[in-house]
């Protein structure tokens, strides 16, 4: 799914159940789900987020969470020729238009041709969402006049520190959804508080929470996915996975990353039996390459595994990267 049809689902399961309040459980579980492309803007999502993944795992901690940067950098598919169109069926449906050269590659039943995804279904759940939405703010004394002037101060890049006036007037009134009241008077998050204004205001979605939220730091982040190789003939059996776990745990320590083993090689020895003769270990870099690089380098080194160890590029064309 597109980021802006969970966000709609999300927005209409809590005017619904008050127990799944947004950002929240939707967006934590849901959010593998997505697709990433080339509208999808960092600074609209990422607060939602982090708020959705504190209320999951609380935290004391403000600012970036490490499982949205991890949940970013696997959904996002922009730079890989990501396309959404509508298909002969007239619904809308994922295509990648250069598979073979795209640094990441898409994984979806929602394609043009496909006869397995629920096309029909999807729409209808996504038309009775817009409705739900729709419903909850067809009170006609949201347009009195001092909700709509607190809506308008609450609408600007400090408009979380109006939304006691905005509170009071809807109060006064007796007009909003009790859910999106809840969510101004006590919010669980500030995003809780900028979706529900939103909503009142009839704003686009995400486009008050950049407002409000400024740049993500995702907007400038880099993270660079690199495959490293160990030999492993005439080495103990456990050499890999020692191995990579000093790399991961060394990595995450700087904060600069992960590494996983992802497969390996082997080959059939005279008695019929196989060896091991390589692990291919998946490593993740982020931020700043060339610190990440030299770590991996001080794991090796330790482990006498410098001079025949591989190190590649993840996506092509695969280049060798030197090991410091």
């Amino acid at each position: 799914m597109r980021w802006s049809e969970l966000d709609l689902l999300a927005r209409a399961l809590a005017l619904q159940d008050p127990q799944l309040r947004h950002p929240g459980p939707v967006l934590a579980l849901l959010a593998r789900f997505v697709v990433l492309g080339e509208p999808d803007d960092p600074d609209a999502i990422t607060p939602l987020m982090d708020a959705a993944f504190r209320v999951m795992r609380p935290n004391p901690l403000d600012g970036l969470r490490p499982e949205t940067r991890d949940w970013f950098e696997l959904r996002d598919l922009r730079g890989s020729g990501l396309c959404w169109r509508v298909g002969d069926n007239g619904h809308l449906a994922v295509e990648q238009l250069d598979r073979d050269s795209a640094p990441r590659e898409l994984y979806s039943l929602r394609t043009p041709d496909s006869e397995d995804f629920p096309f029909t279904a999807w729409a209808a759940l996504l038309d009775r969402a817009r409705r739900v939405l729709a419903t909850a703010t067809t009170d006609a004394s949201l347009h009195d006049p001092a909700i709509r002037a607190a809506l308008n101060r609450c609408t600007t890049g400090e408009g979380h520190t109006h939304l006691a006036s905005l509170v009071e007037a809807l109060r006064t009134a007796d007009a909003a959804h009790p859910v999106l009241l809840r969510a101004l008077a006590e919010p669980v998050s500030r995003a809780e508080s900028c979706w529900a204004v939103e909503v009142l205001a009839g704003l686009p979605q995400g486009s008050l929470v950049k407002r409000w939220f400024g740049p993500s730091p995702l907007a400038t982040a880099r993270s660079w996915e690199l495959r490293l190789t160990l030999a492993t003939e005439s080495r103990p059996a456990d050499h890999d996975r020692i191995l990579t776990s000093d790399v991961n745990d060394t990595l995450k320590q700087a904060g600069l990353g992960r590494a996983e083993i992802a497969g390996g090689m082997a080959r059939q020895g005279a008695d019929g039996s196989y060896v091991s003769v390589s692990t291919s270990v998946d490593v993740l870099i982020r931020d700043d390459l060339s610190h990440g690089l030299s770590l991996i380098s001080q794991v090796l080194r330790r482990h006498n595994a410098a001079d025949t160890a591989e190190l590649h590029n993840a996506s092509p064309p695969y280049d060798l990267i030197p090991i410091p």
